[in-house]
């Protein structure tokens, strides 16, 4: 007669198996989470308790763009970068989505160049990107003011400039999007 447990012990690699991949898959995610965590921790607050800094930049093509939260009446999209960060020049291209709520001036976009050395760097950037708004020539004051550690930041503000997310690294086009949509609402 045959007992019960040699088919339990013909289960038992397949479940072993599956209880170790949940494991790995529980261990990656805390991975990411506190990457995720590490990373952010320095940026500004985003519960709408802060005001996006105001400032005053000159635009790489002349002239000078201004951003003040007080007199703001529509949402803003912050996007900080270096012409030599390998990321911002895959993120950079999100950027473009936005083009039709510029057109309808339903969103104010602002793309920052910070850790630059010289315009003829952030030219070459720029070239090498169909942009949908002037890029600002960023100085040390907006890093500190933004708390900008690493490249790209991004921050959103909503229409009466208080800041609604923020976030350091690549974003996808989707994460991005949905951010923007829920201070356009």
């Amino acid at each position: 007669m045959k007992s019960g447990k040699s088919t339990s012990n013909a289960d038992s690699p397949g479940k072993s198996s599956r209880a170790k991949r949940s494991f790995e898959w529980i261990i990656l995610v805390l991975i990411f989470v506190g990457i995720y965590a590490w990373q952010h921790r320095d940026l500004l607050e985003t519960d709408g308790s802060l005001y996006a800094p105001e400032f005053n930049l000159v635009a790489l093509s002349g002239g000078v763009e201004s951003y003040q939260p007080a007199a703001s009446k529509k949402p803003a999209l912050f996007y900080f970068f270096a012409p030599w960060c390998s990321i911002c020049h895959a993120s950079i291209e999100n950027m473009n989505t936005f083009k039709e709520e510029i057109a309808q001036g339903r969103l104010d976009v602002f793309i920052i160049a910070l850790d630059w050395r010289t315009k003829e760097e952030v030219e070459e950037f720029v070239r090498d990107h169909e942009l949908p708004v002037k890029v600002l020539l960023g100085t040390r004051q907006q890093q500190l003011d933004y708390s900008i550690r690493a490249f790209p930041t991004y921050y959103v503000a909503d229409a009466e400039g208080r800041l609604q997310w923020g976030s350091i690294g690549y974003s996808t086009l989707a994460g991005l999007r949905l951010r923007v949509d829920r201070v356009l609402e």
